[in-house]
């Protein structure tokens, strides 16, 4: 059996998330939602679809009122310490950024944290903010099969003498930046490396860009 009533939407007794979600729209928003409704659903809706509506698709109700989530505002943390903040204005703005700042801390700041996004800051240079050439402190061409033991402290089926160099390397490295580094393998190597005659440490090998940049220090 079906029961229709003849009642404003916003007067509907909402329950579970949809109640929620219905609190704070505005008698003009209701006005857009209930007009687009009207032609949507021009037969009407049982109670079940009209609260799972407002519920589980609210986005698409909110989008009837003209309401958006955008632009939001993103705290970025690299590598080194730096932090920015940023804005983004749709998701796919926001997509790419959480692509781009895998290797971030990334804090959603909400709205009692009122926030500027950095001035002159744009959404494009994100990568370039996170590893700044010019804050690299060397660049070196590793040879593959040292890429595991580097990031990771996989020394398997490493021969001695590799093992050796590339401890010395690292020591190396502690030695000159005692405050802390991060690395940056580049993409591109990673993914096609390229022969080396002259690696950082070994013999001639197909090898792959590795980047170092020192923490920055509060």
């Amino acid at each position: 059996m079906k029961i229709i009533l003849d009642t404003r939407v916003r007067d509907f007794n909402f329950w579970s998330g949809a109640s929620n979600n219905v609190a704070d729209l505005t008698d003009a928003q209701w006005d857009d939602i209930e007009r687009t409704l009207d032609e949507v659903y021009p037969e009407g809706m049982t109670d079940t679809q009209l609260n799972d509506l407002f519920w589980f698709d609210f986005d698409t109700v909110k989008s009837w009122a003209g309401i958006s989530d955008y632009p939001k505002y993103f705290k970025i943390v690299g590598p080194r310490k730096n932090e920015c903040v940023i804005a983004v204005d749709d998701e796919d703005e926001e997509r790419q950024l959480k692509d781009v700042t895998h290797d971030c801390e990334v804090t959603e700041l909400n709205e009692n944290q009122p926030v500027e996004a950095d001035e002159d800051f744009c959404f494009w240079n994100v990568e370039s903010f996170i590893y700044d050439e010019d804050n690299m402190y060397d660049s070196y061409s590793i040879p593959n099969y040292a890429i595991c033991a580097i990031e990771n402290g996989d020394f398997s089926g490493l021969e001695n003498e590799d093992i050796d160099n590339i401890n010395k390397f690292l020591a190396d490295l502690d030695e000159a930046i005692p405050n802390g580094y991060v690395f940056d393998w580049d993409k591109e190597s990673l993914e096609s490396p390229y022969f080396s005659s002259n690696p950082k440490f070994g013999l001639p090998a197909d090898c792959v860009l590795l980047r170092v940049y020192e923490l920055k220090q509060d």
